[in-house]
């Protein structure tokens, strides 16, 4: 017996349990079924698509997650512990007769180095004697310093700042480059994360009278210092370590890079919120010169006033809020010295751009006046101006 005669047979068998109208009664009902859950499927496609159309231009926004720091850190702890608080009592007032301005933003990325070393460079280029300081470990600043001084490295030495010494003594560690004569350099390496955590942890232990926090304010604020250079610019990390925490003690002012999104502008507030925890102990004197936009959108070489989108302008409205906070009232966002998106600058990031770019001149230059007129106007000298 074949295959179809099989079937057959076997079709007839079931055939034969149920009459012929009691098969057509079920044919109609499994039609009906099989019909209802075709219009269901249907049904529920239409409704999962109407949704996704409504959701889509009428969800609100999500609001970025934001991580909250704990106010009980240990960290925090051990920068205003009180061990050497009758030497904080006879610490020297602030008496640093030139501009110490730092550059730092607690999130990388933000056109922190870049802004540091062509800014430096503008003050350089209308005379100004111009001392870097490379705190960043990732030694950026040092690099572009020696490329654009025709040189393949320079070595690390900005950890001499943290330790107890005069500045007579580190004196003759200044990198000088015949290339750039009005420019000096202490540099930065991987090296110095090593260095900077050991010299915190011996402090932290055991309790030496020096004072690591103070080392770099005793360092600059010398009158030698001051007969050698005219303005000191520091490049932070992105880190409240050792060297951030020397650099904040010493400097007169500081500078907040910042791009114009969320990330940063949560970055901003964290970095207020630092300040809140630290100013009043460690550095009562700090001044915040300004914050400078950077890698925004729109710059037509010819517009004289800025100009923002909708997101940026958003975004400045955040910032402000959270500098408000820490600093009070005051004209900090520099719109006008906003450092655009440009490729001649990328292109020349391996270098000071300022000095080899005629775009990146006009971009820095331009942002180097408006700090310089905001030291002007604080009575800093600045008689070194061509």
């Amino acid at each position: 017996m074949d295959f179809s005669d099989w079937g057959r047979k076997l079709l007839e068998w079931y055939s034969g349990l149920l009459s012929s109208e009691l098969w057509v009664q079920l044919s109609f009902l499994l039609a009906g079924v099989y019909g209802i859950v075709v219009f269901i499927g249907r049904m529920t496609s239409a409704i999962i698509g109407i949704h996704a159309f409504f959701d889509k231009f009428f969800r609100p926004k999500p609001h970025p997650t934001q991580i909250r720091p704990d106010p009980a850190r240990v960290l925090r702890a051990v920068w205003l512990r009180d061990v050497n608080a009758a030497d904080s009592r006879k610490r020297e007032p602030f008496t640093s007769k030139i501009p110490i301005i730092s550059f730092l933003n607690m999130k990388g990325g933000v056109g922190k180095t870049t802004l540091s070393a062509n800014v430096g460079a503008r003050f350089a280029d209308l005379g100004a004697r111009v001392l870097y300081i490379d705190f960043d470990y990732q030694g950026t600043l040092s690099l572009m310093v020696a490329s654009t001084a025709n040189q393949d490295r320079v070595e690390n030495n900005s950890y001499k700042l943290l330790q107890d010494q005069s500045y007579d003594a580190i004196r003759n560690s200044v990198h000088k480059f015949r290339e750039l004569p009005n420019i000096g350099l202490f540099a930065a390496h991987y090296m110095l994360f090593r260095d900077e955590m050991e010299l915190f942890a011996n402090w932290a232990a055991d309790n030496p009278e020096f004072d690591i926090r103070f080392a770099l304010r005793k360092i600059l604020h010398s009158e030698q210092c001051a007969k050698d250079w005219d303005v000191v610019i520091i490049d932070c990390g992105p880190r409240f370590t050792t060297s951030t925490i020397n650099a904040l003690c010493a400097s007169t002012h500081i500078v907040i890079p910042t791009i114009l999104d969320e990330p940063s502008a949560q970055a901003v507030g964290y970095l207020s919120k630092e300040f809140r925890d630290h100013k009043a102990e460690l550095f009562p004197d700090l001044k915040l010169l300004g914050v400078i936009p950077t890698m925004v959108a729109q710059d037509p070489p010819k517009r004289r006033r800025p100009r923002f989108n909708d997101l940026e302008e958003e975004q400045l409205d955040a910032i402000e809020d959270k500098i408000f906070e820490t600093w009070g009232d005051g004209d900090y966002m520099l719109r006008e010295g906003r450092v655009p998106r440009r490729v001649p600058i990328s292109r020349n990031a391996d270098k000071i751009a300022y000095l080899v770019n005629d775009e990146a001149r006009r971009v820095f230059g331009r942002t180097g006046d408006i700090l310089l007129e905001r030291l002007k106007n604080e009575g800093f000298s600045t008689s070194w101006t061509n």
